[in-house]
C-alpha cells in the first residue's frame, strides 16, 4: 500500500507539475495559503455547482419529467 501511495504521489508530481496539487490535503493546504491558481478555484467552482445541482436540483431524468411524453 505505501509503495502505491508514493509511486501516486511521484506519478502525479511528475504529470502535473510542482504546482499542481497531489491529493485534499494539499489542495486545501495551498487554498489556504492562495497558491492555487484562478483556473484551479474556477474548476471547484464548476464541481461544487455541479454537485448541488445533482443533490439539491430538480429532477430531469425522463421517469421523472411531466414533458416525458
Amino acid at each position: 500500500m505505501t509503495v502505491y501511495i508514493v509511486a501516486y504521489n511521484v506519478g502525479v508530481r511528475w504529470w502535473k507539475g510542482p504546482d499542481h496539487p497531489i491529493n485534499r490535503f494539499t489542495w486545501r493546504r495551498m487554498e489556504k495559503e492562495g497558491l492555487l491558481s484562478e483556473e484551479m478555484l474556477q474548476k471547484k467552482k464548476t464541481v461544487l455547482d455541479y454537485y448541488k445541482s445533482r443533490f439539491f436540483g430538480g429532477w430531469t431524468d425522463p421517469f421523472s419529467s411531466s414533458d416525458a411524453y
